[in-house]
């Protein structure tokens, strides 16, 4: 789904009223910009008016692109008309686009926020690194979303997660930096963890990198420190609370692999999740061979990790393709 059916998605559910409780509260946050309500209102009679609300009535698309440049300009000084004038054409287009769907029976809101007081952010197709305010990092992984207040982020860090992401967190005077997702919250002053809450997954997870945090569900709360994990099941309102994890869990955020008395068969399970390649080797006679990396591999190429392990295990390696690899040979010795 690209960034302008998510906004559609949650326009819909709002009117409809079809919202969980984490969308409406991001949706009434935009809403609290004066601007943002009297045009979401406009759209909202759009919508309803619309036959069965989902067939086209008559609209002045001209009529409304007139109103959409009085309302951006009616507040201007001089020099603020002129640069805005600039920029008018290509909201004009944008606008044409959003107004036929909006008389598709289709909604809307706007996510650019005048007074900076919302911002939403998103990775499609690869993870996507943000920095913030309060000197805190989070990487998001693909098709994850983060909302949060920009203007007050510094006196108050809460955000609202859709997906995966992982933060790295800065200390702040004390500060509590909170992390909610549809079905748990996670609290922390300063620290290193990843969550997962997927939509339509049946389960959301915390991992600790480092650090502790505190993570709030079902009326419960549960302290995890470094090296733990937690799996809640909000299907049937269970959890359990992992001791040791494997931290390669992570390593799409933290671009490190890195490996410990670890069996040969989860060694090649993590480099192929890990750089999304097929790796094949004489399972049956290496599987349960150990192996300590002498380093961590820090984003470093598939060919050298693999170089290493071959050398390690007195493998023969032959790369297939640009995502397959073979190994062959060798022995745990």
């Amino acid at each position: 789904m690209d960034q302008k059916d998510s906004h559609i998605k949650l326009a819909n559910g709002y009117i409809e009223n079809t919202l969980n409780s984490l969308d409406k509260e991001k949706f009434l946050l935009l809403l609290e910009d004066e601007e943002h309500a009297q045009w979401f209102e406009d759209y909202q009679k759009i919508y309803k008016s619309s036959e069965n609300y989902g067939k086209a009535t008559s609209f002045d698309v001209t009529a409304a692109l007139s109103k959409f440049d009085a309302a951006v300009l009616a507040e201007s000084t001089p020099d603020q008309k002129a640069a805005k004038l600039v920029k008018l054409s290509s909201w004009k287009n944008i606008a044409a686009s959003l107004i036929i769907l909006l008389v598709a029976g289709f909604g809307l809101m706007n996510y650019l926020d005048r007074n900076n007081s919302t911002v939403v952010e998103m990775a499609y197709l690869d993870s996507k690194e943000l920095s913030l305010e309060d000197g805190s990092v989070i990487t998001l992984n693909t098709n994850a979303e983060i909302s949060y207040r920009s203007n007050s982020f510094l006196k108050n860090r809460k955000l609202q997660l859709k997906g995966e992401a992982y933060f790295d967190v800065a200390k702040l005077d004390g500060a509590d930096f909170l992390v909610s997702t549809n079905h748990l919250d996670v609290k922390v002053l300063g620290t290193a963890f990843s969550v997962i809450d997927i939509e339509g997954d049946n389960t959301a997870t915390v991992i600790v990198e480092e650090g502790k945090v505190n993570v709030s569900f079902f009326s419960l709360s549960i302290d995890l420190v470094a090296g733990e994990k937690l799996v809640v099941d909000h299907a049937s309102q269970s959890y359990k609370k992992i001791s040791s994890i494997n931290l390669n869990e992570l390593s799409w955020a933290t671009k490190q692999l890195r490996f410990k008395d670890t069996p040969l068969k989860n060694v090649f399970e993590d480099i192929s999740s890990h750089y999304k390649v097929s790796i094949e080797y004489p399972e049956a006679q290496l599987a349960s061979c150990l192996y300590t990396s002498p380093l961590a591999f820090n984003d470093t190429p598939i060919g050298e990790v693999l170089s290493v392990i071959q050398l390690a295990f007195n493998m023969k390696m032959e790369q297939i393709d640009d995502d397959k690899y073979s190994l062959s040979g060798g022995s745990c010795q």
